[in-house]
């Protein structure tokens, strides 16, 4: 059974023709990364490690690909440390412990989306047009919003299951994230050489600082692939997101 399998079932559900992919732009080091991806064709793609709680919300369950902050990049906790019992999570967790993830949401305009994955509306959200990820090696994969992903089970068997729910399945409280994955076997915390095609636009969050502001637009109208530049903004009254053209 491959990941590509994943897609069937619940899971079945048409790629929108647009995604867009949030970078916060806090740090050098975050603005360095939207530079090689715009200019470099390189996408970063971090680990499970970096996106997973310590417990899984749902379960309560030990989450094998926790990061606990305090131990450093790179490092995780054990089951062990965390639920005071035997490692009993290794298997499961080193089945994925390579795999790359690059998240994808189908809002641009969600006032949600930009605070959590937007840096409270500081970061930019760059627009993958997916019919040019047809091609791609991995799927780009929605992901389950559910209670609990026993259904994964009669997808892909109970092994299977137990390691990959943490990876295509989220709470229903995170519904509005409409959020897809982009899962790359064995890339984790490295960065891909992707088709520059795939980029098609850059919008601005609406709180971007007007420096920062003005370095993205410099980093965009450098690309050698067509890329447009939208504005992000906020209606003070209905409170809802419109992105407009920057031009």
């Amino acid at each position: 059974v491959t990941m590509s399998n994943v897609v069937e079932g619940p899971w079945l559900k048409a790629r929108p023709p647009c995604l867009f992919h949030y970078m916060r732009l806090r740090t050098e080091e975050q603005l360095d990364s939207f530079e090689r991806l715009l200019l470099g064709d390189e996408i970063y793609a971090c680990s499970l490690l970096d996106l997973n709680p310590i417990f899984d919300v749902r379960t309560l369950e030990y989450n094998p690909w926790h990061a606990d902050p305090a131990s450093g990049p790179g490092q995780r906790t054990t089951a062990r440390q965390a639920a005071g019992g035997a490692d009993c999570s290794k298997a499961a967790g080193d089945r994925f412990a390579h795999l790359g993830v690059v998240c994808f949401s189908e809002h641009q305009n969600s006032v949600a989306v930009w605070r959590n994955q937007g840096d409270r509306q500081r970061a930019a959200c760059l627009r993958f047009a997916t019919a040019a990820a047809d091609r791609a090696e991995s799927p780009l994969l929605p992901v389950h919003y559910a209670q609990d992903a026993s259904v994964l089970g009669r997808i892909l068997g109970p092994d299977l299951a137990r390691t990959t729910r943490s990876v295509l399945t989220k709470p229903p409280a995170m519904r509005e994230e409409a959020e897809w994955r982009w899962l790359l076997p064995g890339r984790a915390g490295t960065y891909m050489k992707i088709n520059p095609l795939l980029i098609d636009g850059v919008v601005l969050g609406p709180l971007m600082p007007d420096g920062l502001r003005a370095r993205v637009s410099q980093i965009a109208s450098r690309r050698r692939a067509p890329t447009a530049l939208y504005q992000a903004r906020v209606d003070p009254n209905s409170l809802q997101v419109a992105v407009v053209s920057n031009a």
